[in-house]
């Protein structure tokens, strides 16, 4: 059930309306508090640790910047711009708010109108508070979650359980699989938990918010490892990129001498050693199958941070 933390100007009767309004459409599928001082928001920051952070109109409050945040301005200025998605309350105020947010969302508000009704709007809220939960999952899975996508992906690759050691022991799945479906590993993971006999749910298609210009990434057949490096320095790196670069690395068939004259002519050795490491974290690829040392350089950690925000909407 998911934890929402309500703040408002405790001189606000409007937004305190809406709020309890909104508190008992969901009771029973939310959990709902609410705060009206810095101080009392402090607080249930720190005792709740609140999913979401639902912003009522114009907000005093200083916000920590690892809150996922939504925000509804019921007709006052917005002054949040770190907010996953901005509600607006009419088709006029979405098409004010839309050119300077990217994410706009329309939730008729029962209280001043008759088009809609508190359950309509509890369940329109709920929708909206999953996507923002369904977003930006990296930052929500935990280092067992993150092992056991690598574990997966071994298993996949290798088409051998014996390639994994140990086996992670309570990862989330549901994030595990919401993150691989994005990142275009999910049928890798189905076969990794096939090959080490793990149960995983069903994944169900699953709504979210994305960056601006968010593509999936696509299966290729590469026609060399050259061809791989080149889409991964003008593209960055995706999962499944690297999940491919692995799967070439282990081709027994694969000649290191010849390849390390080809990158050699072409200046890409350097950037092979530079992502080795990805290929290393996140598919567990032994340097016995590295045609050259890992260097974990400064483009190893721009990489990095390119792959860890792929998804990441704020």
């Amino acid at each position: 059930m998911l934890n929402i933390l309500h703040i408002y100007d405790e001189g606000d009767s409007m937004a305190a309306h809406y709020v309890a309004m909104l508190s008992a459409a969901l009771a029973g599928k939310a959990t709902m508090s609410k705060a009206t001082t810095s101080n009392s928001f402090r607080e249930l920051i720190r005792q709740q640790s609140p999913d979401i952070v639902h912003v009522h109109g114009k907000s005093t409050f200083p916000l920590p910047p690892h809150l996922r945040i939504v925000v509804t301005p019921h007709g006052n200025p917005l002054t949040i711009t770190n907010a996953y998605v901005v509600v607006a309350r009419s088709q006029m105020e979405r098409q004010q708010l839309s050119p300077e947010n990217h994410r706009v969302e329309m939730v008729l508000n029962p209280i001043i109108t008759r088009s809609t009704t508190p359950d309509i709007c509890g369940k329109q809220m709920l929708d909206i508070y999953t996507k923002v939960m369904n977003s930006s999952v990296y930052q929500l899975m935990d280092s067992d979650t993150k092992h056991a996508l690598s574990e997966l992906l071994c298993a996949a690759i290798c088409g051998d359980r014996r390639w994994v050691n140990s086996q992670a022991q309570h990862p989330d799945y549901y994030l595990l699989c919401t993150y691989a479906e994005r990142e275009g590993v999910l049928q890798l993971v189905e076969r990794g938990a096939h090959i080490l006999a793990i149960d995983i749910p069903r994944q169900q298609q699953t709504e979210c918010y994305l960056p601006d210009g968010f593509k999936l990434p696509q299966a290729r057949q590469w026609a060399s490892i050259s061809d791989l490096l080149n889409d991964i320095k003008v593209n960055g790196p995706s999962l499944l990129r690297l999940a491919e670069m692995a799967m070439m690395l282990r081709d027994e068939h694969l000649d290191e001498g010849k390849l390390l004259n080809q990158l050699e002519d072409k200046h890409q050795e350097s950037f092979l050693a530079a992502v080795l490491p990805l290929v290393q974290e996140q598919t567990m690829l032994t340097e016995g199958f590295m045609p050259c040392e890992p260097q974990d350089n400064t483009d190893t950690q721009r990489l990095r941070t390119q792959l860890y925000n792929r998804q990441t909407v704020v």
